[in-house]
């Protein structure tokens, strides 16, 4: 009997934790059904293809950015400036060039005259070297000089005074023999005998020659006496008369008669002598062939004196030739 009460205690008791473990165990097993292992999260994780980059909030530079923000603008660009450029500093052409005559030819900025220029204008310059004045004529006249202006050279070495004068654009190159000191008067500068003269185009640099076309040929004695009776008597003036023409193969020679003329203002030497330009003035317009015929003309003007030119004489400075002689010719 003892032993079958001890048994069934046993056997209740099996129950009662049956019955406890069986209440438990339910639960839990929900709760398992929702839990994910730690294995099984990996192995989830595994699956997972990862994305390219993580996903952020991007800004293009056209959206709106936060106040501060710097917002990309459109590159301009600019000239970029070199530090030669920087450095860069303009060049006066004239200070280049009065630089270059004072070390080749040791010409300095010209100076006034002491005395004489009633003009206030005239200058001069004093070098003693072996170079022409007129070699560098008109890189002087353009470094100082204006139009209207009269400068001296006077070149102690060559013993010469050279005389720049500007008309019309075209520079003027007279050269005299250099008188001891004149280089202090300007009212008797350039009286020395008298060596050269020329004439340059300022703009081209070049000399002006007398041009002349030689293959004009030439006319015969007889067409060159018409042509002059026909055209010198537009060179004088009431009461004076062309008496004579001649030709002797070179010398063209015109006979002037002035007693008739009434100088009013002149002597009869000094229009006689005024008259020289007009009707050879008239002479030098015609054309080349009949330049090319004669060497020489005389001007005979009775007891008011003759005048001879020459070829030499002839000039041109861009206006067309005209003889240029001295004062006084007509003796």
């Amino acid at each position: 009997m003892k032993k079958r009460i001890v048994l069934f205690s046993i056997v209740s008791i099996m129950i009662f934790c049956l019955v406890a473990c069986g209440s438990d165990t339910k639960p839990n097993t929900e709760a398992n059904n929702n839990t994910v292992t730690k294995a099984e999260t990996n192995q989830i994780t595994d699956k997972v293809e990862p994305t390219a980059e993580p996903i952020t909030d991007q800004v293009t530079p056209t959206e709106e950015v936060a106040e501060n923000t710097p917002i990309p603008t459109e590159e301009v660009k600019v000239d970029e400036v070199t530090p030669t450029e920087e450095l860069f500093i303009p060049v006066d052409p004239l200070e280049v060039l009065k630089q270059e005559l004072e070390e080749k030819y040791d010409v300095t900025t010209p100076s006034k005259f002491v005395r004489g220029d009633a003009t206030g204008k005239w200058r001069i310059v004093k070098v003693a070297n072996g170079t022409a004045p007129s070699d560098y004529a008109v890189d002087y006249a353009r470094a100082y000089m204006e139009e209207g202006d009269i400068h001296f050279i006077v070149n102690f070495s060559l013993n010469t005074t050279t005389r720049f004068k500007i008309v019309f654009g075209n520079l003027e190159v007279r050269t005299t023999e250099y008188v001891s000191k004149e280089e202090h008067d300007a009212s008797i500068i350039g009286d020395g005998q008298l060596y050269s003269e020329e004439y340059y185009n300022m703009e081209t640099g070049e000399k002006i020659t007398v041009e002349v076309d030689e293959s004009a040929g030439t006319v015969d004695a007889d067409a060159l006496i018409a042509k002059v009776k026909e055209v010198v008597p537009g060179g004088i003036g009431a009461g004076e008369a062309i008496k004579d023409v001649s030709f002797d193969g070179t010398n063209l020679t015109i006979k002037v008669d002035m007693s008739g003329a009434d100088p009013k203002y002149f002597t009869l030497k000094e229009l006689a002598e005024s008259r020289i330009d007009s009707i050879t003035q008239e002479i030098l317009d015609l054309g080349d062939e009949y330049y090319n015929t004669w060497e020489k003309i005389t001007l005979d003007f009775g007891s008011e004196g003759v005048a001879v030119l020459d070829k030499s004489m002839v000039k041109d400075e861009g206006l067309g030739k005209y003889f240029n002689y001295p004062a006084g010719i007509l003796g």
